[in-house]
């Protein structure tokens, strides 16, 4: 288990994102995001009074990643019923808990332009107090590491989902770097109710780089291809050919 407990401003205010500088390592890819990596920032219970944050290992957020697949859950390493400053007498958690899941690519390559990443949810059943988005970040190294970009999008119950944003400001430019990953925001839990606070499933999919006029989509991996009307009808003739030439034969 990993935390601090002491606070951490910056002189352009509450510091909410940070760097782990590893920047341009030699597996980030803007073509297929690997979050491998993870940061806590923690909140008072109101969710908007900073208090601390600092790099987390993934399971500690909580969080899997591997081959691809993500799972996100509600922190809960942090519960503790013996210490007030993470849990309140009454047994409910006493943070609320920014866990990032992200891939670090550093500098924005020259000539990325607009970006966009996503994947597909195969089940959702984390509770209603707690958030989840899909995100890409663009930290300012000169003024407290902020995220100038601000793009995000929830996640979906089920299905597809993708987030998008314009790089070409920041493309080339050392004191920007670039992150992508997932948010899970929430109070931290008592482990006693992990199945019940649910869980989110989700694979990354067709995640690309994109250009001007590239109206490129994602697609369900475990989808069925449906054949169009025309070639449902050309199929149906073929089948009563192939019938009548057998009969007359």
């Amino acid at each position: 288990m990993r935390y601090i407990k002491s606070a951490r401003q910056t002189a352009a205010g509450v510091l909410v994102a940070a760097s782990l500088l590893t920047a341009n390592s030699a597996s980030a890819s803007l073509a297929s995001p690997d979050p491998q990596a993870g940061y806590m920032n923690w909140f008072e219970t109101d969710c908007a009074t900073y208090v601390g944050g600092s790099g987390w290992g993934v399971g500690d957020l909580k969080a899997t990643s591997a081959g691809g697949s993500v799972v996100l859950q509600p922190n809960f390493n942090t519960y503790n019923i013996a210490d007030a400053y993470w849990t309140n007498p009454d047994g409910s958690g006493n943070k609320c808990m920014q866990a990032n899941l992200f891939e670090e690519i550093g500098t924005v390559p020259a000539g990325t332009g607009s970006y966009s990443w996503g994947g597909f949810v195969d089940s959702n059943t984390l509770d209603a107090a707690y958030t989840a988005t899909a995100f890409i970040k663009v930290l300012d190294s000169a003024a407290g590491y902020a995220d100038v970009l601000g793009a995000s999008q929830a996640i979906p119950s089920s299905g597809e989902f993708s987030v998008s944003g314009d790089l070409t400001a920041y493309e080339g430019d050392a004191r920007y770097i670039l992150q992508v990953g997932f948010m899970v925001v929430g109070v931290n839990a008592n482990p006693a109710n992990e199945v019940a606070l649910g869980n989110i499933s989700a694979r990354i999919g067709a995640s690309t780089a994109i250009g001007a006029g590239d109206s490129s989509a994602l697609v369900d991996p475990t989808g069925i291809p449906v054949m169009p009307l025309w070639g449902l009808l050309g199929l149906a003739g073929l089948i009563g050919l192939m019938g009548y030439r057998r009969k007359q034969a």
